[in-house]
């Protein structure tokens, strides 16, 4: 054979494995974006359950947006509106009004509606405030929203579980598995950047990884044109787009969390308050208080610059915009003293309610973080991570060197006639104006103590090694060893007429009637001290699956489809009104006629 009649043959050989080798990098580098199944995601009306009060603060506060006709903030306790007058931030939807949670991670405005990324899942807003939910039913993950561009009427939506693309009511997965964190509009598209700092672009139909830097630690980020600006925690860049080059935009802003704005004029935002940025240079910046936390957005309203971040809202005067709220939201303890509702907090102390007005309450606390709250009648007690608090107008603060066995206080019981303070070393009851203590050595099973309840002459005790009872001087344990619990990280105590109920982390709820042990929601994780008794029924709150309500047989479980404003549940107390339940998101107060799943 002859070259001459060779060279067809390469030609079409060398063509068929440049086509082969595209296919080959294109599935590797570009890929395919694949339109969601009906399984994947479902769209559902809002619910709403008015009869249910919400009571959060606005923090962190995320976004600033004016929408139907007045200015709102988008926070972790809802969507507050703006009431620049009186400097007051008045809340306006929640879970109870139909949305998904109340921690809003980003809010825009496409059209006259508004869209929620939530940390449960899509919302779409309309002026009327009819509300469409948008959930994934077999990934959870993609549920938990972190941020969101518009691109045309695209929606890029960033999640713990991949990012999503919202096209009219058409959803397509653009890369899944991977956290997204944060994302920009760019011209044919998005860039996206996932929790490690790789860098992606998507279109319509396809997604590629960039080939920048990584760059760790990115929360924000916002395109310039040909560069895209970066907040991370490591400064304030810019990346050329063609190259992948960085370069530092200001070396003394160490840690940077968001920027807000446009190429040519942004504020970059920090710990430290907000710089503005113009063609480059910084010309203005406006700090943020002392312990004020990072700032999430900046927006000019009527002429006057407004932050917004982990503090709450503020003006460029440092005015704060107040609300009647706790003082944060998530909720760790609640008690009734002297007809005034008590609520503790993980970090800001303790606040009251009197029915119209909340106030954070100062006193001279050992450490905000509150774990635990009871009255004897006379006196409100207050445990905390570093000593008990007795209260009755002054504070009287009980350590160590007092007669605790440690200054770490977990939980606290009052059965009638003596005050019960678990500790992370053990248990120690106050009586005869002096404290006695019980540890593993006296016949406890465990030492960290996470629930108390019972009544005069029989204590129960929940424990990292299982659950104890106190009862005329004897102590006995209860294990799994024994075939009383599921699990011997015991974890919450209720007693009722049914009998001793003993929540597990992880192990379900045990029920002791007198004789034998009986199981219930089997595999629940039940939070430390989260317990109560209401008109006769247990109770209980979990990590992530809402309340356990005991009805006589089994436990029900209500949660964040009937009104809850979250499935976390930290505290639970009743009084003759209401369920109070304490949330990571929240207080909400439960009418009982509620209380029916």
């Amino acid at each position: 054979m002859s070259a001459k009649k060779l060279t067809p043959i390469v030609i079409i050989s060398t063509i068929l494995l440049f086509l082969i080798t595209a296919v080959f990098f294109k599935k590797i580098f570009c890929k395919k974006s694949n339109k969601a199944t009906e399984t994947d995601w479902h769209f559902s009306d809002g619910i709403r359950n008015r009869d249910i009060k919400i009571f959060t603060a606005p923090k962190p506060a995320r976004k600033i947006f004016f929408w139907n006709g007045e200015n709102f903030v988008a926070t972790a306790g809802g969507i507050f509106k703006i009431d620049d007058e009186n400097r007051h931030l008045n809340r306006f939807l929640a879970v109870a009004d139909g949305l998904p949670s109340n921690d809003i991670r980003d809010a825009i405005v496409v059209g006259n509606n508004l869209f929620l990324a939530t940390k449960n899942g899509f919302a779409v807003v309309e002026p009327s405030l009819r509300t469409t939910i948008l959930r994934s039913d077999r990934h959870p993950a993609s549920n938990r929203m972190n941020d969101m561009s518009n691109n045309g009427g695209k929606i890029l939506i960033c999640t713990d579980g991949g990012a999503f693309m919202l096209d009219d009511f058409d959803v397509r997965t653009v890369i899944s598995s991977v956290r997204i964190v944060a994302s920009t509009s760019v011209p044919g598209g998005f860039i996206f950047v996932d929790k490690d700092g790789q860098f992606y672009f998507a279109d319509g139909d396809t997604v590629r990884k960039l080939f920048f830097e990584k760059l760790a630690k990115t929360y924000s980020i916002k395109s310039a044109g040909r560069s895209v600006i970066c907040a991370s925690g490591s400064g304030i860049f810019t990346v050329d787009i063609a190259s992948g080059h960085f370069s530092q935009l200001d070396k003394s802003r160490v840690l940077a969390t968001s920027i807000c704005g446009n190429a040519d004029s942004f504020w970059a935002c920090g710990f430290w308050g907000a710089d503005l940025i113009e063609n480059g240079k910084k010309t203005r910046t406006i700090k943020v208080p002392p312990d004020w936390g990072a700032v999430r957005d900046v927006q000019q309203i009527d002429g006057k610059i407004f932050i917004c971040g982990d503090g709450g809202v503020i003006d460029e005067d440092g005015n704060i915009y107040l609300t009647n709220a706790p003082p944060e939201n998530k909720i760790t303890s609640i008690c009734k003293y002297r007809d005034v509702l008590w609520v503790g907090t993980f970090s800001s102390g303790v606040a009251t309610f009197d029915g119209g007005r909340w106030q954070t309450y100062r006193m001279n606390l050992p450490s905000n973080f509150v774990n635990a709250m009871t009255t004897d009648g006379k006196n409100l007690w207050i445990g905390t991570d570093n000593g008990l608090v007795m209260f009755n107008g002054i504070a009287k603060i009980f350590k160590k060197r007092n007669g605790l066995n440690s200054n770490d206080i977990t939980s606290l019981f009052y059965d009638g006639k003596n005050i019960w303070a678990g500790t992370n070393r053990g248990v120690c009851v106050f009586k005869d104006f002096g404290w006695r203590q019980y540890y593993v050595s006296d016949g406890i099973c465990g030492d960290h103590i996470y629930g108390i309840s019972g009544r005069w002459n029989d204590i129960w005790i929940a424990t990292y090694g299982g659950a104890s009872e106190i009862s005329r001087g004897s102590i006995e344990c209860f294990r799994k060893v024994d075939g009383a619990l599921k699990n011997d990280w015991a974890t919450a105590v209720a007693m009722s007429g049914d009998g001793i109920f003993i929540g597990t982390y992880g192990g379900g709820i045990s029920k002791f009637d007198g004789e034998r042990w009986s199981f219930y929601a089997e595999g629940e994780i039940i939070n430390p001290g989260a317990a109560a008794v209401v008109k006769g029924k247990p109770i209980f709150g979990t990590a992530g699956d809402g309340i356990l309500i005991w009805d006589g047989m089994q436990f029900l479980k209500i949660s964040t489809e009937e009104g809850l404003p979250c499935d976390e549940i930290l505290s639970i107390f009743c009084d003759d009104e209401y369920i109070w339940i304490g949330t990571t998101d929240g207080l909400a107060a439960v009418p009982f006629k509620s209380m029916s799943p």
